[in-house]
C-alpha cells in the first residue's frame, strides 16, 4: 500500500520511534538513523500522533501491516470527520454519501508531482542545525527568488 509521496520517510520514522519505545524512551526528540546515522531532531518538528500511531502499530504487527492499517485509520477518521461536519448542513443519508465519496476519491490517496530538477547548496553556519538558538528550524526552506533562476543542465 503506497498512499503518498513520502510514505517511505514516515515508515522509517515509525521504525525509529518503535525502536526507541522498545528501549523505554517515550520522550522522543532525536532520530538516530537519518543522514547516514548522523541523526536529526525529526521528532521535534513532526506532530507526535503520526509517528506514535505508526510505531505502536509496528510494535504490535509485522512491519508489512502498519502502512495498510494506518491508511485505513486515517481514511476512516477523515470520513467520519466529513460525515460529522456534513450533518450540520445535510441529512444523515446525504452526509454518509458525501463521506463515502470523500474516502474513495483517488486524490485523497495519491499526490502527484511532476519531475523536478534541484540542487542542494550547503552554506557554513554559526550554529549546528537543531542546536539551541538555531533559527532555521526546518533546515530545508526553499527561497522563492531562487526558483526563477535558470541553471543550465
Amino acid at each position: 500500500c503506497s498512499c503518498g509521496h513520502d510514505l517511505d520517510f514516515h515508515i522509517v520514522s515509525w521504525m525509529e520511534a518503535a525502536q526507541q519505545f522498545a528501549h523505554g524512551n517515550l520522550q522522543l526528540h532525536w532520530a538516530y538513523t537519518p543522514a547516514f546515522n548522523a541523526g536529526e531532531p525529526r521528532f521535534v518538528f513532526y506532530p507526535p500522533l503520526s509517528w506514535t500511531i505508526g510505531a505502536s502499530l509496528g510494535l504490535a504487527l509485522p512491519w508489512t501491516r502498519p502502512p495498510i492499517v494506518y491508511t485505513w485509520l486515517a481514511l476512516t477518521a477523515a470520513g467520519y470527520s466529513l460525515y460529522d461536519l456534513a450533518k450540520e448542513f445535510a441529512t444523515p443519508a446525504a452526509s454518509l454519501l458525501a463521506a463515502v465519496f470523500y474516502i474513495v476519491n483517488p486524490h485523497v490517496l495519491f499526490t502527484a508531482y511532476g519531475p523536478g530538477y534541484a540542487f542542494k547548496a550547503t552554506i557554513p553556519r554559526l550554529k549546528l542545525a537543531g542546536d539551541i538558538g538555531d533559527t532555521d528550524v526546518y533546515g530545508a526552506q526553499q527561497h522563492a527568488p531562487l526558483l526563477d533562476v535558470d541553471i543550465p543542465i
